[in-house]
């Protein structure tokens, strides 16, 4: 409050109170906004074993101009760290977010069905934006929740 911090406010009713002197008060409120994976409730079978990402009251999405076709095939590991894009492109300088991730191989040579127990993976830079800016580039797919990998696939 006019440029002094104010170490600890009053918390009441889930309101932060502060005990201003009359007249002009400038007040200054910095919100620190960590990138974070949410998960669903377990009863939304679609989303069981995937997560979604959120920072602040923002929520993000993977959209095809950024991270090329097929979104389905992509996968988090649990352990990938989130990074805010140092370039901010959207309205009032919000971040895209990133995370080093994996895409599921095309598996278009081989058949339908595998005994495969391990399927290919490749390395992916993800990139996810503001669930209120897609759509806004060009035609493509967009997807909120990603399968979460447990464990990052062992290095051959």
């Amino acid at each position: 409050m006019n440029g002094r911090p104010v170490v600890r406010p009053a918390l009441e009713n889930g309101y932060v109170s502060i005990d201003c002197p009359d007249g002009k008060q400038e007040i200054e409120l910095e919100l620190t906004m960590q990138p974070m994976r949410v998960t669903c409730h377990p009863a939304v079978p679609e989303n069981v074993g995937k997560v979604c990402l959120q920072r602040g009251p923002l929520v993000y999405c993977l959209e095809e101009a950024d991270n090329g076709p097929e979104l389905w095939r992509l996968l988090l590991p649990a352990g990938s760290s989130l990074v805010e894009a140092e370039d901010a492109r959207w309205p009032g300088g919000i971040p895209d977010l990133q995370a080093d991730g994996y895409r599921l191989a095309d598996g278009r040579q081989a058949g339908l069905y595998s005994l495969d127990e391990k399927p290919e993976m490749e390395p992916a830079r993800l990139t996810f934006i503001p669930y209120f800016a897609w759509s806004n580039r060009t035609p493509g797919e967009m997807l909120v929740w990603l399968r979460e990998l447990a464990t990052a696939p062992d290095a051959d």
